[in-house]
């Protein structure tokens, strides 16, 4: 077992060494060693056996494999407000900012964050 001193660094390399080994995002790497209990070793292993497999099961397969936007959406399709700035998540839903902004603040002032 490392030094606590040590943890963070060591893990900050598996994570760097992670993302740049299977050319997936930083927050997918992360949770991908998390759930493999930071083992860069077993993580590759079983990443190399079926990727979209272990992306879905992990739910990172949309950070690692993002879906092309339509472009010609301009209107956003839950507040139905023209030409405003849109955010996407994840899983690749796009919502305006202002709306999610609502959505958010309405949330945490209602106690449900």
């Amino acid at each position: 077992m490392l030094p606590s001193e040590d943890m963070v660094p060591e893990m900050k390399r598996r994570l760097k060494d992670a993302t740049e080994v299977l050319d997936i995002p930083a927050s997918a790497a992360a949770v991908l060693l998390r759930e493999h209990r930071w083992s860069k070793e077993v993580l590759l292993e079983k990443f190399y056996n079926d990727p979209a497999k272990l992306e879905r099961k992990h739910g990172v397969y949309y950070r690692c494999n993002p879906v092309a936007t339509k472009k010609t959406l301009k209107m956003c399709q839950i507040c139905y407000e023209d030409d405003l700035p849109k955010i996407s998540m994840p899983c690749c839903h796009e919502c305006c900012k202002k709306w999610w902004k609502e959505f958010y603040d309405t949330a945490i002032s209602d106690g449900h964050s």
